[in-house]
């Protein structure tokens, strides 16, 4: 959940959420700062979120051209911040309870327009580099990622039961 205990995201931050098409789906606005030596972003605030227990962050290099498998998590929130390259996020809402249930929605990441974007358990999402060099993105996870019973459903990243976006 956004927002710090009283519901408020600090207005001294200048942090903007967004909204989107697939229902429990946030877009976090993150802000660069310009110093003198060159951009700073802040990708992470305690204060931004109502509760967060961080246990896990995963640092993720996409190779050019590749691509991740459709995968969804029965638990896990994820909260994806693009981090170097353009890495394109497609999200679709594969829960049969959700008013969005179907909807599809594709964001480019990249440090030049920097977001957080926060998506709740079942949600499909496959993430992908389109460019000639090294993409990189953050995960930031509330849970562990557990070897022995892994909260990670997968379809091949050409499947044809989600339909790709352009």
């Amino acid at each position: 959940m956004l927002g710090n205990k009283d519901g408020q995201m600090g207005d001294r931050l200048n942090v903007r959420v967004r909204t989107s098409t697939i229902k429990g789906l946030s877009i976090l606005n993150l802000n660069n700062i310009v110093t003198r030596s060159g951009l700073m972003n802040e990708v992470f605030r305690s204060d931004w979120f109502e509760r967060i227990d961080i246990r896990q962050i995963n640092f993720v290099d996409l190779n050019p051209y590749a691509s991740t498998d459709w995968h969804c998590h029965s638990t896990q929130t994820d909260r994806i911040i693009g981090l170097s390259g353009e890495v394109k996020l497609q999200l679709y809402d594969g829960r049969e309870d959700s008013a969005s249930h179907g909807v599809s929605e594709l964001f480019s990441l990249s440090i030049a327009d920097p977001v957080m974007i926060i998506f709740p358990p079942g949600i499909w999402h496959k993430l992908f580099n389109e460019r000639d060099g090294i993409s990189s993105y953050l995960n930031i996870l509330e849970q562990l990622y557990d070897y022995q019973n892994p909260d990670n459903h997968r379809l091949p990243a050409d499947t044809d039961e989600i339909p790709l976006l352009p």
